[in-house]
């Protein structure tokens, strides 16, 4: 199934529709709904690929801007400096130069790109250019498969001109959006027709607009040379038009050039570039070059690799205290793995019983502190207890998603790594007032990435909801410490001393955050990260650590107080009392 967002990436997917594939395509402005639904379908477990159709934001905003220059500017020279000093972001504005101001611009949607892509299994791209103008805004490149929908153009019968003839083809935008182009072949002496969607008339020129079904753009077809194809990401039309052996002029950041041979590109930023590339392509017939194979329909995952009967047990502890609604939710994660050994030990802290809840599970056991001692005093009972091979603590207001156990266990065998972990997103919560929470927000930015033995003496990007860790290694540095109120990180930074982790890099885990009720937001971790640095862990022969510890050390302190400490990314609508 393919999700479309955006009216680009609804007309993509329609070109998809063929295929079988498992998608979320948005358009770079609609990346915000896209990423709710990557969310959920994370949560489900299905593996899908994640598509942004994206343009470099100095392309867009010429595009978009052209038509009202020219409603400022008189005169063809003053209109072609202009036009000039827009494309290439000389134009002076109060706020400065628009170079200055082109990073701003698809801000608020390129700051999430690379968190989208961190909730997808593997990204799709239609060219090489746009994965390098995609991979510019993540922490790290990711997998990714090429694919192009190549869309259906007109098929006539060709014949040989009287006068060059040039089709602009932009049946998906706009006339306004088409200003640029159109101007730079103001001067060519051809006959010049522009398709789009619209087909509304320019003031500015004489040159024709019209839209895809008009009889006249069947009748330039037959005799034109060159197809300008003006997209600045999408190498679809130059591809079909290819097929039909037209000449081609395409912008360079389009990735036409990887699909089509001598094709005639051009900088989208200069008119006299493209007045060249189109005389060049009206006498050079361009072909097209063999097209990348169609990705799977999902991303493809590696499989366990050993039988059911052989695989390990995978122990789950929950400690709780007095959330029979979390506890539900977070058992309910469990008994949807794929995974199919697991045990679960759900651990009260002394707090109201829950037994009744844990009693329908096969696989679950119910404890009981005698008193009250807190999560680390509570997990320990719970390891204590444990009989599988692996250990995986999980809060009880948290969850995993369906294959986390799975790709954990997976990656641990076929590595022989002793620990594993995946990401985390942090999912914000605001109280309803009858006991419920309800979504305001996401971060997806904090825990997706792992550390070396040195990153873990300062702290790691590991969540501890997303570690899976074998017995010997709790054998070999030791239990959590229960004195230690930053217990998971102290035990991280001794572990990985020893051991490797194997990285899963997928989001596997959710850490729901609560504002005043999260242990971080109302404990103040300074003092005893200090305690760890300087009493526990000290390095006294690294005086680099030592002094990248201080930082953080400030770093930390200088945090408002009373706020957590990774606010939200993207905002929900907040709920309604």
């Amino acid at each position: 199934m393919i999700e479309a967002f955006g009216p680009g990436a609804t007309e993509y997917a329609r070109r998809l529709a063929s295929t079988e594939l498992e998608a979320i395509v948005a358009d770079s402005e609609h990346l915000p709904q896209a990423y709710v639904a990557a969310v959920e379908r994370r949560v489900s477990g299905r593996p899908f690929y994640g598509m942004i159709l994206f343009e470099d934001s100095a392309s867009r905003f010429t595009l978009l801007n052209a038509r009202s220059v020219l409603n400022q500017v008189k005169g063809f020279d003053h209109r072609s400096a202009a036009l000039d000093q827009l494309a290439q972001g000389t134009m002076k504005l109060a706020e400065g130069t628009l170079a200055a101001l082109w990073p701003k611009f698809q801000a608020a949607a390129t700051d999430l790109f690379g968190e989208f892509f961190t909730l997808c299994d593997a990204v799709l791209v239609r060219s090489q250019s746009e994965y390098a103008r995609l991979t510019a805004f993540c922490a790290r490149p990711r997998p990714a498969e090429p694919i192009v929908a190549v869309p259906v153009v007109p098929a006539v019968e060709r014949r040989l001109p009287e006068r060059p003839g040039v089709v602009i083809w932009a049946p998906q935008r706009p006339s306004a959006e088409l200003t640029f182009p159109a101007f730079a072949l103001l001067e060519l002496h051809a006959d010049v027709l522009c398709v789009s969607s619209d087909g509304a008339p320019s003031e500015h020129f004489a040159t024709r607009f019209v839209t895809p079904d008009d009889p006249a753009v069947r009748a330039a077809l037959a005799t034109a040379g060159c197809i300008l194809c003006p997209d600045p990401a999408d190498p679809g039309a130059a591809i079909a038009f290819a097929q039909r052996g037209y000449g081609i002029a395409a912008p360079l950041s389009s990735g036409a050039g990887e699909f089509v041979r001598n094709v005639s590109l051009y900088d989208a930023r200069t008119l006299d570039g493209i007045y060249t590339a189109v005389t060049i392509a009206l006498g050079h017939p361009a072909a097209v070059r063999a097209l990348p194979p169609a990705p799977p329909a999902r991303p493809l995952r590696p499989a366990l690799p050993v039988a059911a009967d052989a695989l390990p047990t995978v122990t789950v502890i929950i400690p709780t205290y007095n959330r029979r609604g979390d506890l539900t939710r977070a058992l309910a994660s469990l008994t949807a793995q794929t995974y199919p050994r697991l045990e679960i030990i759900v651990v009260n802290d002394a707090g109201e019983d829950v037994g009744d809840l844990v009693a329908g599970i096969p696989s679950a056991r119910y404890l009981v502190m005698p008193q009250n001692g807190g999560v680390l005093k509570t997990e320990m009972m719970g390891i204590a207890a444990a009989t599988g091979e692996y250990i995986q603590l999980l809060a009880d207001d948290d969850v995993l998603a369906p294959d986390h156990v799975e790709a954990l266990v997976t990656a641990m065998l076929l590595s022989g790594a002793s620990m594993a972990h995946a990401n985390c997103l942090i999912r914000h919560q605001q109280a309803t007032g009858d006991g419920e929470y309800a979504t305001v927000g996401f971060n997806a930015r904090v825990f997706i990435d792992t550390a070396t033995p040195t990153m873990a003496l300062l702290a790691t990007p590991m969540a501890g909801n997303a570690i899976m860790i074998h017995r010997r290694v709790f054998e070999a540095v030791g239990p959590y410490r229960d004195d230690c109120m930053l217990g998971d990180q102290e035990f991280q930074l001794r572990a990985l001393q020893q051991f490797a982790f194997v990285y899963v890099d997928r989001m596997t885990t959710e850490f729901r955050a609560r504002g005043k009720e999260n242990f971080s937001t109302t404990a103040d971790s300074t003092p005893e990260l200090r305690r760890i640095y300087e009493q526990l862990h000290p390095q006294p022969g690294r005086p680099e650590v030592e002094r990248r510890r201080r930082e953080t050390l400030e770093r930390i302190a200088g945090r408002p107080q009373g706020l957590f400490a990774f606010p939200p990314t993207i905002t929900l609508a907040p709920p309604v009392a």
